[in-house]
């Protein structure tokens, strides 16, 4: 699981009431997408507890190019926590646990463990760090690990600060969460997620996959070179309770829409979940659109994507779960919102842009760049017109052309300048500036 950055929709004007959306626009919009290669996935819209739209573009495989379709799974990333937050909240409506519970209840070795408690642990305020920021977590993140293994691992990292100080994402906590629901319950994470979650609403098309089972209508994701290819494959004991559902669109919404109207859990508990500090609740993000406001949440592993959020005046749950993105995730969800509120919304335009590049300029730039200001490589390759760029920590991304070597990955506000003759480049991001020279070959 790469680091993933949060969808927010955020945006305020007048108030615009639309009981009956432009299907037709929505299909030509996604459709558009598709044609442009722009994206791959599913959504599914429900209103009051019944699908009102639903739209597959792309395909499932690299293989055989068999087209997605209402019935594929993908793996939804994040949202998997809003899933564990519920079963925690579960067992506690149950007896078998309190959210001022301390970590060193199950786990004392853990590095401040007797001041962390599991709303701590909810609401990424912990201070354990994140797992998936481990700098060489890029290449064991495929190979299947047992459960001690990682715990070990998280036994042995330094906290980021002191639990409560502040938030702080971390796949840490949602791990040692999915834990601490195996202990009490004396079941496996994805038999309480049958139990408690799947078997209740009916869910044929909800799984937790631990071992990286591979179901016939499951995707696989792609990422954009000159053309679409086979992205990594993390395997699902690493991302277990972080990260490790997989699911077919429909089956988001219909638990989003429980979870919601109070057919998993208490209105009490519901309330306490939706609370929000530092703008995360427990397994929540808001995500505000014009004068609306949704709860939910959004999540990436590999070269997946994907956005599940319940705007409770109107009902209406929106889920996008994506396998392939080349076109930045939160305008589609902009403008899948937009046109189903009916607001003025213009499809995009997508033309072919010439590169202000030849194949020979990017070749000259490959190679591996390190920094006195930061503890990793990075590794520059190109492929055709498209130059990658990849840290020794993660996995790689395309960037973009911005001007003459000058590139950009506006996903996480990067951009990169290369000084061609002195064999170096300047890394931007955020506040940071850091300089890269290319080692000797």
């Amino acid at each position: 699981m790469r680091i993933i950055f949060i969808v927010v929709l955020i945006i305020c004007f007048n108030k615009i009431e639309a009981q009956v959306f432009n299907r037709s626009k929505l299909d030509s919009f996604m459709v558009k997408l598709e044609q442009n290669k722009m994206a791959m996935g599913s959504i599914s819209i429900y209103k009051a507890g019944k699908e009102v739209y639903t739209k597959s573009i792309g395909y499932k495989d690299s293989v055989q190019k068999l087209k997605a379709n209402h019935e594929s799974l993908y793996r939804i990333g994040s949202i998997s926590k809003t899933y564990t937050a519920t079963l925690i909240l579960m067992l506690k409506e149950k007896g078998k646990l309190s959210l001022s519970n301390k970590l060193s209840t199950w786990f004392p070795d853990i590095k401040n463990a007797d001041e962390i408690t599991i709303e701590h642990l909810l609401r990424h305020r912990s201070g354990l760090f994140n797992f998936t920021n481990e700098l060489n977590f890029a290449q064991w993140m495929t190979q299947p690990i047992k459960r001690e293994a990682l715990l070990q691992k998280i036994i042995q990292y330094t906290p980021n600060f002191k639990p409560g100080e502040k938030f702080e994402y971390s796949n840490t906590n949602y791990f040692l969460l999915a834990l601490i629901a195996e202990k009490q319950s004396g079941k496996k994470y994805h038999q309480l997620l049958h139990e408690f979650i799947c078997k209740p609403l009916k869910l044929k098309r909800t799984f937790d996959l631990p071992d990286s089972k591979f179901f016939s209508d499951q995707t696989i994701s792609f990422k954009k070179y000159a053309d679409w290819v086979p992205d990594t494959n993390t395997h699902l004991s690493v991302t277990l309770g972080a990260g490790s559902i997989v699911a077919n669109a429909e089956e988001v919404n219909i638990f989003l829409h429980a979870l919601f109207t109070n057919k998993l859990l208490t209105k009490k508990s519901v309330e306490e979940m939706s609370t929000l500090v530092d703008g995360y609740g427990l397994g929540l993000f808001r995500a505000p659109f014009y004068e609306r406001s949704a709860l939910g949440h959004n999540g990436g592993i590999d070269g997946f994507r994907s956005a599940g959020y319940y705007f409770a005046d109107d009902q209406v749950s929106v889920t996008y779960l994506a396998n392939a993105v080349d076109y930045p995730f939160n305008d589609v969800m902009i403008g899948i919102l937009s046109i189903f509120y009916g607001r003025n919304y213009t499809i995009p335009e997508f033309e072919n842009k010439i590169s202000l590049h030849t194949p020979e300029e990017l070749k000259k730039l490959e190679g591996t760049y390190s920094s006195k200001q930061l503890p990793f490589q990075i590794i520059i390759s190109a492929q055709s017109h498209v130059l990658l760029f990849k840290p020794s920590h993660q996995t790689e991304i395309k960037l973009a052309e911005k001007e003459r070597f000058i590139f950009e990955y506006k996903a996480a506000n990067l951009q990169v300048e290369f000084d061609v003759n002195s064999q170096k480049f300047i890394m931007k991001q955020g506040p940071g500036i850091y300089e890269f020279v290319k080692q000797n070959q």
